[in-house]
């Protein structure tokens, strides 16, 4: 008895789809692992006054990328794996390039905003101006996060399973 070829593939994408479910499962237990090494050493090391400071920046990061990104991530990941699908090279190349360009004028555009809103920012979250300079130092970090967001689309796009879960454990 000879198996048709539907058989093998739907055993191929099963093995497939178990394969990259263990290996963003191990990722993500990583993941979690460290963040809570991480926090506790962080807790230890700033106190809580410090921690709580840090959390607070830390939700004005969030909130300023969750803003400025414009869901470029989602977005991404849907045009990218249309693109993959085609097999077109040139339409891969293209949408990669617009996926970046636009990650990186949305990374620019809600860092700066946050930049000149910083004293707005200050006044909202700590009911003063004196962590203005702070907020303006933090708005790098909502670039980088946008932008990360673009590569990680990228990625989860093109189907790179094994580079997604290293990415995601860093």
């Amino acid at each position: 008895m000879t198996k048709n070829n539907s058989e093998l593939s739907s055993k191929s994408s099963y093995s497939t789809i178990l394969k990259s479910s263990a290996q963003i499962g191990v990722s993500q237990v990583l993941v979690i692992a460290i963040g809570i090494i991480r926090a506790k050493v962080m807790a230890i090391l700033l106190g809580p006054a410090g921690f709580g400071l840090m959390g607070l920046y830390q939700s004005i990061v969030d909130l300023a990328a969750s803003a400025g990104g414009m869901g470029v991530g989602s977005s991404g990941v849907r045009q990218i794996a249309a693109a993959a699908g085609s097999d077109d090279r040139t339409k891969i190349a293209q949408t990669v390039t617009a996926l970046r360009s636009t990650s990186l004028v949305l990374g620019g555009l809600g860092a700066a905003l946050l930049a000149v809103f910083a004293k707005q920012v200050s006044t909202l979250t700590f009911g003063d101006t004196t962590h203005t300079w702070a907020i303006i130092f933090v708005a790098a970090a909502v670039f980088f996060r946008i932008v990360t967001a673009g590569q990680n689309a990228l990625i989860q796009g093109l189907r790179r399973v094994s580079d997604l879960a290293v990415m995601n454990s860093r």
